[in-house]
């Protein structure tokens, strides 16, 4: 791939000479597809995209909002705000198309990271593996923050790195996108750790420019954070208080989670890369970003598959490496490119099988809570009052305030006096005060039981539908 001497736009006509740039982009095309295929096999939203979508249509609509919570952050909510003006109206499709796009973003993005390090080859493996990790297709087709935030700290490491001489914007940009990532998500700062050792590491001259564009950044999120809440860090401090903490102390729970998430042969990979590479620079930053973000998830007692997204990336790179080295021990290295499509079929086999499972079997995961609020919106004015635990998704679907059940027996019949709900939904799919199973038999307050709904292709029920009767 040739790049003109800004290094910002690509010759096509030289880039599809080279055969493996072909295989690149066939790649990335049958990335989009594989996820494209699977791009309608939700038939409702769950909780965290529920939140997100209702403060959109908020925005869009100014409809009710009960179940938003700040520790989201606004920023995909104003970003699927803006796609739903274009499209004219809540679009869960264009929605889930975005996250596609950012998933296929990232894979670009990637290829340009480990070519730039390792070469072509390493870079093609790097994102033929990553493109077919089970976690992306699983979640690139659900509408949450991690796909659209780890493709911004990609695109910031990039430019981070991209270039051999001291260029401002290129790294002022870099810093702003860095602390944009973290406004999507904000775990995602813990990368702010990583890119602080490549700098010192490699380049001390870009750390002048790249922090200048965080504190950019930085002030301008606070500003909003303020204007918003009155707090100038509310945001991060809501998901940070929430978060931090709720676990133990076990760091071999991300690297016990490793073969599940990227399978046996790449982990082998990674270690084989390991050996052969903890004393070159650019490998071994790669290894420390892994270990680092590890570490600190731990030393924070998060236990969350999805914490250590960031990694993804560099750790398909080492992997990619790491075969590299094993065909050149082997002395086999003159078909390094046969052996590395071998492993990459047996890996997209274990990945996609596992992902397709994935997703066929909660495909109708909360169907039956949409299909309760759906029948609420439908029989009911637009004031009644809804008592549930599955609040975001209610409140989205059924565009009627929801209030969850309270702790106690206690405070329900006193809620019942104070707010008077018209109807409950009761479900299997979250946790329920001890109470609720005497206001289901008709034993606590009088209430009618209008429905119960089955879990997809059984008999048994997972969410009834109650009307309170005054």
């Amino acid at each position: 791939m040739d790049l003109n001497k800004n290094e910002y736009t690509i010759e096509l006509p030289k880039f599809f000479e080279d055969k493996l740039n072909l295989a690149l982009v066939g790649i990335i095309l049958l990335a989009i597809i594989l996820r494209i295929i699977y791009i309608n096999i939700n038939q409702a939203v769950w909780w965290d995209e529920a939140v997100y979508l209702l403060e959109a249509k908020h925005y869009l609509f100014n409809s009710i909002d009960t179940g938003w919570w700040a520790g989201k952050g606004v920023t995909l909510p104003i970003m699927l705000y803006a796609l739903f003006k274009i499209t004219g109206g809540v679009n869960l499709i264009a929605a889930r198309l975005m996250e596609i796009l950012f998933s296929a973003g990232t894979l670009f993005f990637t290829y340009l990271i480990a070519k730039k390090f390792f070469g072509k080859e390493i870079a093609f493996f790097s994102v033929a593996f990553l493109s077919v990790i089970w976690m992306d297709i699983f979640y690139s087709v659900k509408i949450l923050s991690d796909i659209p935030s780890v493709f911004f700290i990609v695109l910031s490491f990039w430019l981070l790195m991209k270039d051999d001489l001291i260029k401002k914007y290129p790294l002022i940009l870099s810093g702003i996108l860095l602390i944009f990532a973290g406004m999507l998500r904000s775990n995602a700062w813990l990368m702010f750790f990583p890119f602080l050792v490549y700098i010192i590491w490699l380049d001390k001259k870009k750390l002048k420019w790249f922090l200048i564009g965080i504190v950019i950044a930085a002030l301008i999120y606070m500003s909003l954070n303020l204007a918003l809440y009155g707090n100038p860090i509310y945001e991060p401090l809501q998901f940070f208080t929430a978060n931090v903490g709720g676990g133990n102390f076990d760091i071999l729970y991300y690297f016990v989670s490793l073969i599940p998430i990227f399978t046996a042969p790449v982990v082998i990979l990674f270690i084989i890369s390991l050996i052969y590479n903890w004393k070159k620079k650019k490998s071994l930053f790669m290894v420390i970003a892994v270990f680092l973000l590890i570490f600190i998830l731990s030393l924070a007692k998060v236990s969350d598959y999805r914490y250590i997204y960031y990694i993804f990336p560099f750790f398909c790179i080492l992997a990619s490496l790491g075969m590299s080295n094993l065909t050149n021990k082997i002395k086999l290295s003159k078909y390094f490119f046969v052996i590395g499509i071998l492993i990459f079929a047996v890996v997209a086999f274990l990945q996609i099988s596992f992902a397709n499972e994935q997703l066929v079997n909660r495909g109708y995961s909360y169907y039956e809570i949409r299909t309760a609020s759906e029948w609420i919106k439908a029989n009911s004015p637009t004031d009644a009052l809804i008592m549930s635990m599955s609040q975001p998704q209610v409140t989205f679907y059924s565009e009627r305030a929801t209030i969850q059940f309270p702790k106690t027996e206690q405070e329900f019949i006193g809620n019942i006096t104070k707010e008077k709900p018209d109807y409950a939904i009761v479900s299997a799919y979250e946790e329920h005060p001890d109470y609720v199973n005497k206001l289901v038999n008709g034993t606590l307050v009088n209430v009618t039981i209008l429905g119960g709904y089955n879990f997809h292709g059984t008999q048994q029920v997972s969410t009834i539908l109650l009307k309170f009767n005054y």
